[in-house]
């Protein structure tokens, strides 16, 4: 079998690029969770503006003295 190959440790840069990586990494998560946040806000406003522009459903109307096309109900049985 071959030797090992032995290879020097790996060493950070010295200009600070790691630690400027570190952070960036962070960052990435902050960034999509705010567009997500942008889009569910986008459609929340489409959302309740075709809402608002329905039109209601016709109800009839309810009043205290019947109609006179409302059927006759029989007198209650004693």
């Amino acid at each position: 079998m071959a030797e090992p190959v032995h290879r020097p440790p790996h060493e950070p840069p010295s200009n600070g690029r790691l630690a400027s990586d570190k952070t960036r990494k962070g960052v990435f998560p902050l960034f999509w969770l705010l567009v997500l946040a942008a889009l569910a806000a986008f459609g929340w406003s489409l959302y309740n503006r075709h809402a608002s522009h329905t039109p209601m459903a016709p109800t009839t109307p309810t009043s205290a003295s019947p109609s006179g096309n409302a059927p006759k109900l029989p007198p209650p049985k004693p």
